[in-house]
């Protein structure tokens, strides 16, 4: 698709946003090689951006051919996806399947431990109150959404959850947790999953070393390769 982008409108941690010209249903997401965390060697990986994309790309398609909606249009370059523009809705959701350092540290119990019925977390997004963890009640009273569009959002996420771990599984990998974003299409109000779907929303294990992925590379570019080469 021939797309035209405009003026810069945001630029985050690890993606930049662009308008479309002449179409202000659609942005465009250019995913950066910068990293979302703090690391003492280096700041930035060559290509990250491109694996990224291409991470989102495939999982948004495959989520589609489970009828999980979301903003996802198509890729139009390595590092750039065409989306429809979207009203985020300022929630942030979190699915465990695996206790993590955080998870261990607030629960007590060992980190890897594989937890017997996934845990679904919802936070608020303002980092002026450190991004809270709230309950769908809140999302509620703050109506950020209704009760219908939380159930919709409940189960989304939990199949969205499933998916990805099958799909996961089958490339050697275990999904230790996903972490989602939803907003309202702008054009007909529907809830939609938004944002991205990469390394930088997952969390997850080789089941080939038993470690967590990234923590098997001295050097970050060959890890971001072989996860490529993974998908």
């Amino acid at each position: 698709m021939d797309c035209k982008k405009g003026k810069l409108a945001y630029n985050g941690a690890t993606k930049k946003v662009y308008p479309v010209l002449e179409d202000d249903t659609k942005i465009v997401l250019h995913f950066k090689d910068t990293l979302d965390v703090k690391n003492a060697k280096q700041s930035s990986v060559k290509g990250k951006g491109n694996v990224n994309a291409d991470m989102c790309s495939t999982l948004f398609t495959f989520l589609n051919s489970y009828h999980v909606y979301s903003h996802f249009i198509e890729q139009i370059s390595e590092n750039e996806l065409l989306v429809k523009k979207a009203q985020p809705l300022r929630i942030r959701v979190i699915i465990w399947n695996i206790a993590d350092k955080r998870f261990s540290r607030t629960y007590k119990i060992d980190k890897g431990y594989p937890l017997e019925y996934p845990v679904l977390e919802y936070y608020l997004k303002d980092s002026s109150l450190k991004d809270p963890m709230i309950s769908p009640d809140y999302v509620c009273a703050f109506s950020l959404a209704s009760h219908d569009e939380m159930k919709y959002i409940d189960n989304t996420s939990r199949k969205i959850n499933a998916v990805l771990k099958s799909f996961f599984n089958r490339r050697q990998l275990a999904l230790g947790a996903v972490m989602l974003e939803f907003g309202r299409d702008i054009e007909d109000g529907r809830i939609i999953l938004i944002d991205e779907i990469s390394s930088d929303s997952l969390y997850f294990y080789n089941l080939e070393t038993g470690k967590e992925f990234f923590s098997g590379y001295k050097n970050l570019l060959d890890a971001y390769k072989e996860l490529h080469d993974r998908f």
